[in-house]
């Protein structure tokens, strides 16, 4: 898993293997939590919108769900799709999941990594710089 070593253990100590096996996360849910979070007060504590976020049992639920499935990137939220950790998790487990990723993330050398490694024809979705970087490719 080179370049995508340090996700593995930044996520466990996040509790996502707290969430129920078996339990699907509703994409829906993560959604109207997105809506719901701009008021939340933990934001007032000095808490950054991707803390809190990354704090929901939205964020856990579609977070297990890209680990299984990458491609269920696809659904996931717009804020989701700029988490770094969510896109990189979703290209380790389907490198074809870069196509579903925002700009900025496929400009992301550790992303690109993940997707690359798992696909090579991934790079197809990497940024131009990335597709000419040697240790990319």
């Amino acid at each position: 898993r080179v370049g995508c070593l340090r996700y593995d253990s930044r996520l466990r100590a996040m509790g996502s293997d707290d969430i129920e096996e078996g339990t699907p996360p509703s994409l829906g849910a993560a959604a109207r939590y997105i809506r719901s979070a701009a008021a939340d007060p933990r934001l007032d504590e000095g808490l950054t919108e991707l803390e809190v976020l990354r704090r929901s049992d939205a964020w856990k639920s579609t977070f297990e769900l890209v680990k299984k499935d990458g491609l269920a990137l696809r659904d996931a939220p717009p804020e989701m799709q700029g988490d770094q950790d969510m896109v990189a998790e979703a290209c380790w487990a389907n490198g074809l999941a870069l196509q579903y990723a925002p700009a900025e993330m496929r400009g992301d050398p550790e992303v690109v990594t993940c997707a690359v490694t798992r696909a090579g024809a991934a790079l197809v979705w990497a940024s131009d710089d990335l597709r000419a970087d040697r240790e990319i490719v």
